[in-house]
């Protein structure tokens, strides 16, 4: 059982960056970024297109897994049942390819009946940094972490996804991963979020609204991936930002993971609050709108970053490498620390994190399944 840190860092006061000895993720898109210490936390050893683990999966199970084979950077996993392949993407081509397949890996995974429907159908979802620099879109088997800060810019297909009403992103804090990528694209709306914490409580499953790892311990019996990190400044070009991100493969699979966790508890919820209805029809139905998780304990922390655009109106992510730029005075929230409320939340946490290793919700919801508590009470 790996070890638990705090709470999904998007949804909670920034803490000093080291907590029982396990750096929080972070990319403040100034002057550090993450790097893995593997030996403290993580003893797997990863690899890109690794052909012994890949050789020893079913694909003649997993039929639609043929077709990513060809990607350049791929973590397989030793069991796709517990958890994804992860694509690595640092490219628009490949981008767009993962996007061009989405449709038909939902068809097969979820058996839905008839011909992939190019739009109707439900991911994983998640982004990372305050500025996104990576976009993580998962299906039940795949998970693509899409590093959009080396592309450069959102793609045609990337930005038709994220605006489609019908293609629905289930995750946690999703409203708020949105409007971060909507800072980095003023023309963009992104719609149809599915926030599964906000639907567990909206059913009567919780009391307030909990972390990714927080439900996904209690619900799923799982955990987001942990690793230890450290922060150094990062490089300042695009290519050596590149060559040095792509070597992270720990910060890679904790971020694919993220997404399909969201996936896997919509699915949940899903078998056990469901009617008679599909799943795609039932996210439909339960999409959570413009619901907006506010961190009572952070409303002020802010600050202005200065968000520059190039001459095509896309996010400059190297602005030292081309002073043909735009400025933006958006205001982005900041990674200052906040340890005013340290030890006021840190109870709340430890409770949570209890409540959670005893299953609590999961009993809650098999009650729910069986008939013999009804939701919303």
């Amino acid at each position: 059982m790996m070890k638990k840190t705090l709470w999904d860092d998007k949804l909670e006061p920034k803490q000093n960056n080291q907590v029982n000895g396990i750096n929080e993720p972070r990319e403040n898109n100034e002057n550090t970024e993450p790097i893995e210490i593997e030996k403290e936390i993580v003893n797997e050893e990863l690899k890109y297109n690794d052909k012994e683990i890949m050789n020893k999966i079913n694909f003649k199970k997993y039929t639609w897994l043929e077709d990513i084979k060809e990607f350049s950077n791929i973590i397989w996993p030793n069991n796709v049942d517990e958890t994804p392949v992860i694509l690595v993407i640092f490219t628009e081509e490949e981008c767009n390819k993962i996007l061009e397949l989405l449709p038909t890996i939902y068809h097969h995974e979820f058996k839905v009946p008839g011909k992939p429907s190019l739009k109707r159908f439900v991911v994983g979802f998640d982004t990372e940094g305050h500025i996104p620099y990576s976009i993580q879109i998962s299906t039940k088997t795949v998970s693509a972490v899409i590093y959009i800060k080396a592309i450069g810019k959102l793609t045609e297909p990337l930005k038709q996804l994220l605006n489609e009403k019908l293609t629905i992103k289930a995750g946690v804090g999703i409203k708020n991963d949105f409007e971060s990528i909507e800072q980095i694209n003023k023309e963009l709306k992104c719609n149809s979020a599915l926030d599964v914490a906000c639907l567990s409580f909206r059913n009567g499953l919780t009391k307030n609204y909990l972390t990714l790892d927080i439900l996904a311990i209690d619900l799923l019996r799982s955990e987001k991936y942990k690793f230890n990190r450290v922060y150094q400044t990062h490089p300042k070009t695009k290519d050596e930002w590149i060559k040095f991100t792509l070597e992270r493969l720990h910060q890679h699979k904790y971020a694919a993971i993220d997404a399909w966790l969201g996936l896997k508890l919509a699915e949940t919820l899903y078998l056990n609050l469901k009617n008679e209805s599909s799943f795609y029809d039932w996210s439909k139905n339960n999409l959570t709108g413009n619901f907006k998780y506010k961190d009572k304990n952070n409303q002020n922390n802010k600050s202005d970053f200065i968000i520059k655009f190039d001459e095509n109106n896309n996010y400059n992510y190297f602005p030292n490498n081309n002073n043909n730029n735009k400025t933006s005075t958006n205001n982005v929230n900041n990674n200052n620390n906040n340890n005013i409320f340290k030890k006021e939340i840190s109870e709340e946490k430890k409770l949570n994190y209890e409540k959670a290793n005893n299953h609590e919700h999961e009993k809650k919801l098999k009650q729910i399944k069986q008939g013999s508590r009804r939701p919303f009470v």
